[in-house]
């Protein structure tokens, strides 16, 4: 097999098929858009996570 053949043949992990189907049945665009207003920015002292890593991560944590 060539190199790009093997790489076409990745083994489709749990974790990846479950954020997969996690990316499917959340509607992000419009949660983001619900907490935009209200989720801080960036400060001097502190880097705050992205908007939309920030939801991800909270919403798998459930």
């Amino acid at each position: 097999m060539s190199n790009v053949e093997f790489a076409e043949k990745k083994r489709v992990t749990r974790r990846g098929s479950f954020l997969a189907n996690i990316e499917q049945v959340m509607t992000w665009v419009g949660l983001e858009a619900v907490i935009a207003p209200n989720y801080p920015t960036d400060t001097n002292d502190r880097r705050t996570l992205s908007l939309s890593r920030m939801a991800r991560v909270y919403r798998i944590k459930q």
